[in-house]
């Protein structure tokens, strides 16, 4: 590995830096101030194609990041402040469709998150406080069909929660309290026939019809 500097300050890291392969093909350029990362910074690949794309402030993540897939496609696009995902999160498939739409504040997952399919079906919407689940959370199919309803409290499911089958019906009826199921959970069949039956009490089994 070779850092070829474009700039010196003695010993210190000033300025803009290169670090090269073996074979001379620039890995990572990155901008110093006194040994420390400031300023755009940016890795490559062997083919040169732009991979990470960065600020730094005062050795820390700060501004605009986004990461690529060797295609060239924008697989990350958020942003950081003070070395903390801050501000609109995007996350992309190889394919250039969305994966996740989220919102960070000071590195934890704050407000809607949306998933994907691949098809750019809407795989999963819920909410987050301060990186724990906050809301409802609902899952879907592939084909678009609901197949989980359920909302959470401070990072834990609470309440009724309702899982369906592909084609729409019933799968699970149940109650969550304080995070743990409690009372009856029963399960359906996909013609609609009751199957079986788990009594719970503080998140244990205490019966089974």
């Amino acid at each position: 590995m070779l850092l070829t500097p474009t700039h010196a300050a003695g010993r210190v890291l000033d300025g803009r830096k290169v670090l090269y392969d073996q074979n001379w093909n620039a890995k990572k350029e990155a901008h110093f101030v006194q040994g420390v990362k400031d300023g755009p910074y940016k890795e490559f690949d062997e083919h040169g194609t732009t991979r990470i794309s960065a600020n730094y402030s005062n050795g820390l993540l700060d501004g605009p990041f986004q990461a690529y897939y060797d295609n060239g496609v924008v697989g990350v696009d958020a942003a950081y402040r003070a070395g903390q995902l801050n501000g609109p999160y995007r996350s992309f498939y190889r394919n250039g469709r969305k994966k996740a739409e989220a919102h960070f504040a000071d590195g934890f997952l704050d407000g809607d998150y949306t998933g994907y399919y691949r098809d750019g079906k809407v795989k999963t919407k819920h909410t987050y406080r301060m990186g724990k689940r906050d809301g409802d959370f609902i899952a879907y199919y592939p084909n678009g069909q609901v197949k989980t309803e359920v909302k959470y409290e401070n990072g834990h499911p609470e309440g009724a929660i309702r899982q369906f089958h592909p084609n729409g019906s019933k799968k699970l009826v149940g109650k969550y309290r304080n995070g743990l199921k409690e009372g009856a959970f029963q399960y359906y069949s996909e013609n609609g026939e009751k199957i079986d039956k788990l009594t719970y009490r503080e998140g244990r089994i205490t019966a089974y019809d």
